[in-house]
């Protein structure tokens, strides 16, 4: 008898990275064919209530940055990245009926405009009858693991990391798989060179001091060379301060 394995669509959002990437590790574990997606959501380059963009110059580049670095990863173990521009609400369905995706991961987000679009989303999701599954990735603790509840944090971070450290463990992070089972024929799409736009503006200010690199590859080094090459984080509390800068880098997050 002949077993068929399912596809997974895994929903790549403000986790461009393959490390410690739980909605992978579980695709994996059923040994799924693994269809990876990122999509340009327009309404992230709009203006906000206050008249700035959500979206400026170099927050964009660090963006592109990452879904570049991120799928050549996915290449480089035999996957790829599906790239669309669009609402994911909308592209996502589509996709799923394109590939005949039976489940779709992801991880959660916790600020309203990304949850009303993970809402939406699962809303017609259920209407193809398809499973979708969130995880939780954003942040050294998960919420569930915490000695308190949510709403009982400490206001005070000491006593917050007090209570944590003698009473919560943090998990080990997953690796990032060796290799992926190859994407099924499609057009993956291009990597925009501007989101959104035929004309990007200036991507480099004369008053930089180095070039900030988004990415999982370029974020890794940045954390090797800070805590491990330099041993940064161990000569002054105002150092160690500081090393949660790169240690945000972790999480990829094009923000």
């Amino acid at each position: 008898m002949t077993v068929v394995s399912p596809r997974i669509l895994i929903w790549f959002r403000n986790d461009l990275r393959l490390h410690d990437h739980q909605p992978i590790g579980e695709a994996l574990g059923k040994q799924a064919q693994i269809i990876p997606v990122y999509c340009f959501d327009p309404r992230q380059f709009e203006q906000a209530s206050f008249g700035f963009s959500k979206t400026g110059t170099f927050r964009a580049r660090f963006l592109l940055d990452s879904v570049a670095d991120l799928r050549q990863s996915l290449r480089n173990r035999g996957s790829d990245l599906l790239i669309h521009q669009g609402f994911p609400e909308v592209l996502i369905p589509q996709i799923i009926t394109n590939l005949g995706i039976d489940e779709v991961y992801f991880h959660a987000e916790v600020t309203s405009e990304e949850v009303a679009v993970e809402n939406t989303l699962k809303k017609a999701l259920k209407t193809l009858d398809v499973n979708a599954r969130s995880f939780w990735g954003s942040t050294l603790h998960n919420p569930k693991h915490l000695p308190f509840q949510i709403q009982n944090i400490p206001e005070v971070f000491t006593q917050f990391r007090q209570i944590v450290e003698k009473q919560s463990t943090v998990v080990s992070p997953l690796p990032a798989p060796q290799s992926l089972p190859p994407i099924p024929e499609t057009d993956v799409g291009e990597l925009p060179n501007w989101p959104l736009s035929e004309s990007p503006p200036a991507l480099v200010d004369s008053r930089e001091m180095f070039r900030f690199e988004g990415g999982e590859t370029a974020g890794l080094k940045r954390v090797q060379d800070y805590i491990w090459d330099c041993d940064r984080s161990t000569t002054t509390k105002k150092r160690v301060t500081a090393c949660c800068i790169p240690m945000i880098l972790l999480n990829f997050r094009p923000g």
